[in-house]
């Protein structure tokens, strides 16, 4: 009975750490893209000179709430702090965002469009980062599952 007891709480603790671990991982994931969608809208609303209410209103619209935030009286780095800080990116990943809401908005097209270009080349390392460490957590799914089918096998011997 002890072995039974003892086997049944390893397996719970291995597959919440297994679970939770992985989902924190896919959820920062879809952030991660939707960021990365948003700044390609941006850069080609930025391109078309396109007014910051109109381009954040279609992406209120596509990409989710975290967006809808525009408001007249905020200057376009609070509008993108805040819709940055709604996600569920890490601290890390939130800061590589942040240099934008910086130049969001000037007259200076160029410097926006390189910023952009600059967020989404680290936003894809970082995103090759993130599968990397979800295959991880796939991997270890896969041998805690063996690990405990031998235990089974072993409780019944």
């Amino acid at each position: 009975m002890a072995r039974l007891t003892g086997i049944l709480l390893v397996a719970a603790a291995a597959a919440g750490y297994a679970y939770f671990g992985f989902a924190a991982l896919d959820e920062r994931l879809k952030e991660l893209r939707k960021m990365m969608r948003a700044l390609i809208y941006i850069s080609s609303g930025v391109g078309c000179m396109q007014p910051l209410e109109s381009i954040f209103l279609h992406l209120s619209k596509t990409e989710g709430s975290i967006f809808d935030v525009f408001s007249a009286d905020k200057s376009a780095e609070e509008i993108w702090r805040e819709c940055v800080d709604k996600t569920a990116l890490n601290t890390a990943e939130k800061n590589m965002f942040y240099p934008l809401g910086g130049c969001l908005g000037g007259a200076d097209k160029t410097a926006q469009l390189k910023t952009i270009e600059m967020i989404l080349k680290n936003a894809e390392v970082t995103e090759r980062e993130l599968e990397r460490e979800i295959k991880k957590y796939l991997s270890a799914d896969m041998k805690l599952r063996l690990t405990m089918g031998i235990m089974v096998i072993i409780l019944f011997i």
